[in-house]
C-alpha cells in the first residue's frame, strides 16, 4: 500500500496523513468508509468460533445478587455454554477472527498501514546505550558497529519485540475504586491499584486502562505493543563512549518502547 495515497477509507486521507495526525492523537469520523458495509459473520458463526479450542475467546457476564458485578470465563464454549441471544447482562469476544474467516481477514488486509507504519516520528535525537538495558536485543544488535550517517530498517515479529498477547493479563476491576476522571489509556502500577481490586490481580504488570463500563473497568496487562510486529526506520546521528556512570547504571535513561507510570497515577508514557 502506498502511504502517501489518497483513501476514500480514511476520508481522503493517504495512510501518511492519517498516522501522523490522528493515530493515537484524536478519532477521525468517516461516514460511509466502506460503502455498503454488512456484518461479517451470524451470531452462529460467532458462536462456532466461541466453540474451537484454538479460537482464542471470553465471556463477560454480569453477576450478583443486584447485578452489581461482572464476571469473565475464557473459552472454549459449547453454544449451550453460553446465554441466550435475548438476555441482558452479557458480550462475547472472539480474539483473532481474521485467521480463521476469509471476510475479515480481506477487511484487516485495508488496514494494514497501521501495524506497518512508523509508530512515532522523534523530531530530535534520542540517546540509547547499546550494551544496557535501554535496548530491544533485535534492535541493539542491528545498530552494533554503526557510525554517525548510517540508516538502519528492522522488522520485527512479537517474539522479537513484545511477546505475543496474553489473554490471561487481562482483569476486571469495579469502577467504583477508580476515580471519577479515569480514561481509557491511563496506566496503572499492578502494586499500587486501588483499594477493592481483586484479589487475583498480579502485582508486577503494569496496567492499561482499555474499556470503562459502567459497573467495571477492564485492565490489560499486556505491553501496548504485544502481538504486534513492528517496523522501525532509524538513522544514527552520532557515536559516543559511555561514561563510567552510564555504564554503572546500565541505562541512559530512555528504554526502547518503555511503559512508564505517570507520577499522580494518571496517564502514562510510552517511549
Amino acid at each position: 500500500m502506498e502511504p502517501t495515497q489518497a483513501l476514500s477509507l480514511l476520508g481522503g486521507l493517504s495512510p501518511a496523513q492519517f498516522m501522523r495526525r490522528h493515530w493515537q492523537k484524536k478519532p477521525l469520523l468517516v461516514r460511509q468508509a466502506i460503502a455498503g458495509m454488512r456484518p461479517l459473520l451470524s451470531a452462529p458463526q460467532l458462536f462456532a468460533l466461541a466453540a474451537r479450542a484454538e479460537v482464542e475467546s471470553r465471556l463477560i457476564e454480569r453477576s450478583g445478587r443486584k447485578g452489581q458485578s461482572w464476571t469473565l470465563r475464557r473459552g472454549p464454549f459449547a453454544r449451550r455454554a453460553l446465554p441466550a441471544l435475548g438476555t441482558p447482562g452479557w458480550t462475547l469476544l472472539v480474539q483473532g477472527v481474521d485467521l480463521h474467516h476469509q471476510g475479515a481477514h480481506q477487511l484487516l488486509q485495508r488496514f494494514r498501514f497501521i501495524p506497518a507504519a512508523r509508530l512515532d516520528d522523534l523530531e530530535e535525537p534520542i540517546e540509547f546505550m547499546v550494551g544496557g538495558q535501554d535496548l530491544l536485543a533485535a534492535v541493539e544488535l542491528a545498530l552494533v558497529d554503526k557510525q554517525a550517517g548510517d540508516r538502519v530498517e528492522l522488522h520485527l515479529e512479537p517474539e522479537q519485540a513484545f511477546g505475543d498477547y496474553d489473554e490471561n493479563r487481562v482483569f476486571l476491576q469495579p469502577r467504583s475504586i477508580f476515580p471519577a476522571e479515569l480514561e481509557e489509556g491511563m496506566l496503572y502500577e499492578g502494586s499500587a491499584l486501588p483499594a477493592g481490586a481483586a484479589s487475583d490481580t498480579p502485582t508486577d504488570l503494569m496496567y492499561t486502562v482499555t474499556d470503562i463500563y459502567p459497573e467495571h473497568v477492564v485492565l490489560d496487562g499486556n505491553h501496548p505493543l504485544a502481538g504486534i510486529a513492528l517496523r522501525l526506520s532509524m538513522r544514527v546521528a552520532s557515536v559516543r563512549a559511555a561514561t563510567a556512570e552510564e555504564i554503572g547504571a546500565g541505562t541512559l535513561g530512555t528504554g526502547f518502547f518503555k511503559l512508564e507510570s505517570a507520577p499522580d497515577g494518571g496517564a502514562g508514557l510510552l517511549h
